[in-house]
């Protein structure tokens, strides 16, 4: 029982964190945010020394649908976990804008700027990005808010506010004149049809287009159920022995995603689309642990630490367009 409320508790800061600014989400937790960032980052620093090959990466994944109980690592972690993403880390704000603290990164004197453009889906891949920002001396600029995904520009009375948001953000960018832009989002909503999704995202990315940015789309993963973020984590908690009672299938029909609508608009519009669903599940099954880490801080999130392991195939799969567009800006 015990273990079972230190979880619950834990879970249910996570969900203050992903709806509030991590500030106020320490406090009502009972816990400074400091003291909460440190200890999350102090603990993935431990777990992940070095990115993975994707060939290493592969024989993980493969490997995670034969993992049958936590062990000692994967238990301890399990009581931690919910503070492994990426606003409880870095302290970021719910709204960013090219102007809002805590978010750049990278080498934030560089004069060649990347964009991460998005909601929560886009920011949970910002470990992965920093290590070939840093690498290739680009100030990396995450803007957008969680909670808004890029279709809502079009698709307006589906995510109220969050049209105005999209198209501020979208003016911030083309002012920018950023060298690249990575965009991501969350597509598990089953209200709409992949018609509505694709046209949506395909206007986002035609706004775009003024800011003279090469582009790339990052796919959305496959979530683990379309309840409350503490479920898989719950999940966990009650089937320590046998671990793959919380898989979700791939692709997860009872909370289906519009990533391939995404990729449509992605392919018409010519740019590039990174599908991260290899990363992270077989064919059929995506298994919540993968290697000796839990790969997700909720049901709709990867964690940091699992997010870091992946930069080495991030980089691989995003450094073309990246040093390209920075050769074209400083050429």
């Amino acid at each position: 029982m015990r273990a079972r409320s230190i979880l619950l508790g834990a879970s249910l800061a996570a969900l203050l964190v992903w709806l509030v600014p991590v500030q106020a989400a320490s406090r009502v937790a009972g816990v400074t945010p400091n003291a909460t960032s440190t200890a999350a980052r102090d603990t993935a620093a431990s777990r992940v020394k070095k990115s993975a090959s994707l060939s290493q990466v592969e024989k993980l994944v493969a490997a995670s649908v034969k993992v049958k109980r936590l062990n000692a690592h994967t238990s301890a972690e399990l009581s931690t976990i919910a503070f492994d993403n990426v606003d409880a880390i870095e302290t970021m704000p719910v709204d960013c804008s090219s102007a809002t603290s805590g978010c750049v990164f990278g080498d934030a004197r560089s004069g060649v700027v990347a964009v991460l453009f998005g909601d929560s889906h886009a920011r949970m891949w910002l470990p992965a990005i920093i290590p070939i920002a840093t690498a290739d001396h680009l100030k990396l600029v995450v803007i957008g808010r969680n909670g808004c995904p890029l279709v809502a520009l079009r698709i307006s009375r589906r995510f109220g506010g969050c049209a105005s948001v999209i198209e501020s953000d979208i003016n911030v960018i083309d002012r920018m004149k950023p060298a690249a832009i990575v965009i991501s989002d969350r597509t598990s909503y089953t209200d709409l049809a992949p018609s509505q999704w694709q046209a949506g995202f395909t206007e986002t990315i035609d706004q775009l287009r003024p800011s003279g940015a090469k582009v790339a789309t990052i796919g959305d993963i496959q979530v683990f159920n379309s309840g409350v973020v503490s479920n898989l984590l719950e999940c966990l908690a009650g089937h320590a022995s046998a671990v793959q009672d919380c898989a979700a299938p791939n692709p997860n029909g009872a909370a289906p995603g519009q990533e391939q609508a995404e990729e449509r608009a992605t392919s018409l519009a010519h740019d590039l689309y990174v599908n991260p669903n290899p990363w992270l599940c077989t064919r059929r099954t995506c298994s919540p642990v993968i290697g000796d880490n839990i790969a997700y801080w909720d049901a709709f999130h990867v964690s940091v630490n699992y997010a870091v392991y992946l930069s080495g195939v991030m980089g691989g799969a995003l450094s073309r367009l990246l040093r390209a567009a920075t050769l074209d800006r400083r050429t």
